[in-house]
């Protein structure tokens, strides 16, 4: 269901009938006492009924919405009358007041339209504040009057008396306000949908440190309406409603910090929501605050049935729900099985909770109603009937005839109990109209009696009370609960006191501070003694008072010891004259009083012990238990001497127990037990070291002892080594740990060391002891540095310096050697230590392990090896070549061989030719391979050369050459070869004839 305030009321201002008028109420808020009778107050309105019915405008519909009464017992009922703000002052007896505008009437017109005032709020000058809305052509907007208290416009309020406010350029009605102690005035209601707090200043402007603007929201569903408010103590502002959660309409409620903010101290968030049943619709339509700062809602909610119900929730004061109140914190009352709808709540100081609004009657209209209920939330069935009052106004005035439609919507409660309403109703009947309908209703309260209490306790001890003490001696025709007593008359032998505070006649004390109420009685008095109280219920007190009576038992005292002060003394030194007493008003003078002397760690010896029985213990020890009188005690105890056991330093406690074995009265053995603080000062005795006794040691080795020592103070002893010691000697100084390594120069040697042990105490002590440290020597092996592995070419010397050190002082002379296995050629310096070898072709490649040792020549003899690896590398040897001759005859090719190169081809290795270059080419002819000819710098493989020829030139002789080198296949011979080339001319013979003559 959703709830459109305005537009409701609108609809219903402009409905001439009765039939169908549904009405959503903005109502104030009012802390005043409801009576239990629900009579209609014939002192009030017209011929005795109870009832006044005020025309405004004849015709025209009057509606009441609002109620606010002056201290002068005149109220101010505010609503609307053809569409204009209306407002009547009436005097305690219900009459138009004359005073007010003449007649008692006052309307003002603030817009153009419709003008509907649904709050009113008193400022402490008796200026009236009223706040609603006005239709401004647009939409509703806030509207705003403040009125003189003749019933004029107040022109120091906004203009000519009128505030007007556009919220967020929507719809907008204001619903309920209240004025602050410093004059603001804090205005709710429904701005579009939204909950909305207005604070304007006392002038009427709105007020900027309010939410920066004067304004502030907040949203909790779909629709929000917010239609009453109440302030705290505090200044907080909390605010009550109605919001469409989607599936159903719940109560809402926020709280706002003064500044405009939301509360987060409330519910977490500053909000929450009540709803009653789930899927049921609940209006929330007003707030009351209860003196322990629960929060207290009224309104409407269709949780039982189909029909709406008065509905009542409580919170606390953090937000959750009081589930300690009602069913789970909630409680919905019906009248008539039809619809009922609570608009104004109130809490009596009793703490009764009342409800007004209207139900619906068996003849379709309504009526005025009201409920009431107990603090816990259950119907007061000692008010009206079973709770509930109904009124007709019109029967009520009329007769039977005249049942009418009346609808509360004002809600308050006079200084005198009386209750009102006021809203507005159809009588006349018959003729059409609404007019403003107002109703008293006594509230006689009748006067409680209180009866006398009794309470009992016991001598030198506070009587204590609880409010129980006086409720269950408090008794309320009426069903008032207690709300404080007045003390009326003081007790003797002692003090009543309040939290401590005494207490004077006719001193009024809440009923939540009796368990502060206390009975001091005078030192050692027992007896009986009283005073006198009366009840209040809220409204009176008791005709006759009553007395609280107090009877006191006599109570056994305990014994008060007096001791010395605490004191200090020497060790093993007396402390003399020490008082000790003991006192007790019921000792009397029987010989049964006993007490216990005992000391930690001391002796004690008591004066004299004439006249007393020794039961524990004895004189002169550091327990001793005596009995006897009290005089004779206390002359035991007058002058005793404390002494520490022997040596002992420290902190002692003697203490002094006194048993009174019962004495007197009741209360049984009682004792009192006291100590004296005692200090021991220490007189200081010199610590004693254990013998230690000669030492020997070998260099580099570590010596170590413990150094003990005795101190029968026990303080603390410090260990130290006397100037002179040698270096690196060291001693612990707390364990006493003796430690020293002599180094290879402290060896062989006698050192004298002086141990030291030095006390803490006053004055400081200590003891030592010299001893004498022999040091051995010994003989240290020599070190041979690493040598790293090394590697070397074939036919390459290799040379490296070993290098050896001697840790002994003085040194040992080296001797370098290289162990057998070494590679043949392989030798050391045995002084120098100066390594050589150059590996021969035939020990390449290879990887040769060699020891080196160092012997030095000390007792024993000792000596240290490395060994290391040497590589030996494969170097390949540079081939050689050699010149050669070819020759051949004339224009014929010389052909070459692989021999022919191979044999002036030479290689260190052995290696074989493996190709040949061309370096020089021959003239007079061409050099080819395989028939192309060669060119300069051509490798030619060994494989190939067979096919190397050299083809002279045509009918060429004589002599040429080319160059050439030879490979290995890894390198070429560095220098060249020459290849002679030589063409031979062919040799003829001359054959001359013989001529014989």
């Amino acid at each position: 269901m959703t709830h459109q305030i305005m537009a409701k009321w609108r609809k219903a201002l402009q409905q001439p009938l009765r039939v169908g008028l549904i009405l959503i109420i903005f109502l104030t808020f009012f802390q005043t006492v409801l009576a239990d009778a629900g009579d209609l107050d014939p002192t009030f309105g017209v011929n005795s009924s109870g009832i006044r019915v005020t025309d405004i405008g004849g015709l025209a519909r009057d509606n009441a919405f609002g109620i606010a009464l002056q201290t002068d017992g005149k109220m101010v009922v505010v609503g609307s009358t053809d569409n204009d703000f209306a407002l009547v002052r009436y005097t305690s007896a219900g009459n138009p007041d004359a005073t007010f505008s003449g007649d008692g009437i006052v309307t003002t017109s603030i817009g153009p339209l419709a003008d509907v005032a649904y709050a009113v709020a008193l400022q402490t000058d008796g200026k009236i504040v009223v706040a609603g809305s006005s239709d401004n052509g647009t939409f509703d907007i806030f509207a705003l009057a403040r009125y003189t208290t003749s019933g004029t416009l107040d022109a120091t309020f906004g203009t000519g008396g009128v505030v007007t406010t556009t919220i967020a350029g929507a719809r907008a009605s204001a619903s309920a306000l209240v004025i602050q102690p410093d004059g603001k005035i804090v205005v709710t209601g429904d701005a579009n949908g939204v909950f909305t707090v207005v604070r304007y200043t006392s002038t009427g402007a709105l007020d900027a440190t309010f939410d920066t603007d004067g304004i502030a929201t907040t949203t909790f569903g779909n629709t929000d309406q917010a239609t009453a408010l109440t302030l705290q103590p505090d200044g907080k502002i909390v605010v009550v409603g109605m919001s469409d959660m989607g599936t159903d309409d719940d109560f809402s409620v926020a709280r706002f910090n003064p500044d405009g903010s939301l509360d987060f101290d409330f519910n977490g968030t500053g909000k929450t929501t009540v709803g009653f049943t789930a899927g049921d619709n609940d209006f929330g339509t007003a707030v009351a605050l209860q003196p322990d700062g629960k929060i207290v809602l009224g309104g409407y909610s269709d949780a039982v049935g189909t029909r709406n119900n008065f509905a009542l929730a409580r919170l606390n004061e953090d937000g959750t729900l009081d589930t300690g109140f009602g069913t789970n914190g909630k409680t919905i009352t019906d009248f008539n099985g039809l619809d009922d709808q609570a608009q104004g709540l109130v809490i009596q100081p009793s703490g009764h909770i009342v409800l007004g609004g209207f139900a619906d009657n068996l003849d379709t209209f309504n009526d005025y109603a009201i409920a009431r209920y107990t603090a816990a939330g259950a119907i007061d069935t000692t008010f009206g009937t079973n709770g509930k009052v109904t009124t007709d106004l019109g029967t009520t005035l009329g007769g039977a005839s005249d049942a009418s439609d009346d609808q509360a919507f004002g809600f308050a409660l006079q200084t005198d109990n009386k209750l009102i309403l006021a809203g507005l109703t159809d009588q006349p009947v018959g003729l059409g109209d609404f007019n403003f309908g107002v109703a008293r209703y006594l509230s006689v309260n009748n006067p409680p009696t209180v009866s006398n209490v009794s309470k009992n306790g016991n001598e030198d001890s506070v009587v204590t009370f609880t409010s129980a003490d006086f409720t269950a001696h408090f008794s309320d025709p009426d069903g008032d609960l207690l709300n404080k007593i007045k003390i009326t008359s003081l007790p003797d032998n002692g003090t009543l006191l309040l939290n401590g505070v005494p207490v004077v006649v006719d001193e009024e004390i809440p009923t939540a501070s009796l368990s502060n109420l206390g009975f001091a009685p005078a030192f050692n008095w027992s007896g009986a003694t009283s005073f006198g109280w009366n009840g209040f219920d809220g409204l009176v007190y008791a005709t006759t008072g009553a007395f609280v009576n107090l009877t006191l038992t006599a109570v056994n005292d305990a014994p008060v010891n007096t001791v010395p002060a605490a004191f200090s003394v020497n060790e093993d030194t007396d402390q003399t004259g020490l008082v000790f007493a003991i006192a007790d008003p019921d000792a009397g003078s029987a010989a049964n009083f006993q007490f216990t002397l005992t000391s930690d760690h001391g002796l004690l010896t008591l004066p004299t012990t004439a006249g007393l029985t020794l039961l524990v213990g004895d004189n002169g020890t550091s327990l001793m238990t005596y009995q006897g009188t009290l005089t004779d005690l206390n002359t035991a105890l007058t002058g005793v001497t404390y002494r520490g056991v022997q040596n002992y330093a420290g902190a002692d406690t003697v203490t002094l127990l006194a048993n009174d074995n019962g004495n007197t009265g009741s209360g049984g053995v009682l004792t009192d037990t006291d100590t004296v603080s005692v200090t021991v000062n220490q007189v200081n005795d010199a610590p004693a070291l254990n013998a230690i006794g000669a030492q020997a040691v070998d260099e580099l080795v570590q010596l170590t002892f413990d150094a003990n020592a005795n101190d029968i103070e026990g303080d603390t002893l410090t260990f130290s080594l006397d100037a002179g010691f040698p270096s690196g000697a060291s001693i612990d100084s707390s364990t006493g740990l003796f430690t020293w390594t002599p180094t290879e120069e402290q060896g062989p040697g006698t050192y004298p060391i002086t141990v030291r042990v030095t006390d803490n105490g006053a004055p400081v002590l200590d003891d030592f002891e010299t001893i004498v440290v022999t040091v051995n020597e010994i003989n240290l092996a020599p070190t041979l540095e690493p040598v790293p592995d090394q590697a070397v070419n074939e036919l390459t010397p290799l040379a490296f310096t070993a290098q050896a050190a001697d840790a002994d002082l003085p040194a040992n002379t080296l001797t370098f050697s290289v162990e057998a296995g070494a590679p043949d050629g392989a030798s050391i310096n045995p002084s120098t230590g100066a390594f050589t070898w150059t590996p021969s072709e035939a020990q390449g490649p290879g990887v040769y392990p060699i020891t080196l040792r160092i012997t030095d020549d000390g007792l024993p003899t000792l000596s240290a090896t490395q060994t290391f690896t040497i590589t030996v590398n494969e170097v390949n040897a540079i081939p050689t070549v050699s010149d050669f001759t070819k020759s051949g005859p004339l224009d014929t090719p010389i052909p070459f061989a692989l021999s022919d190169f191979t044999t002036h081809f030479s290689d260190g290795d052995g290696e074989a030719l493996m190709k040949i270059q061309i370096t020089a080419l021959p003239i007079n002819g061409s050099l080819e391979l395989n028939g192309t000819p060669v060119t300069v710098g051509q490798e030619i493989p060994a494989a190939e050369i067979d096919l190397l020829v050299f083809i002279p030139a045509p009918a060429w002789s004589g002599s040429t050459s080319f160059t050439w080198t030879g490979s290995d296949g890894n390198v070429y011979a560095p220098v060249n070869a020459t290849v002679t080339l030589i063409v031979e001319n062919p040799v003829y013979q001359t054959y001359l004839p013989l001529i014989t003559r």
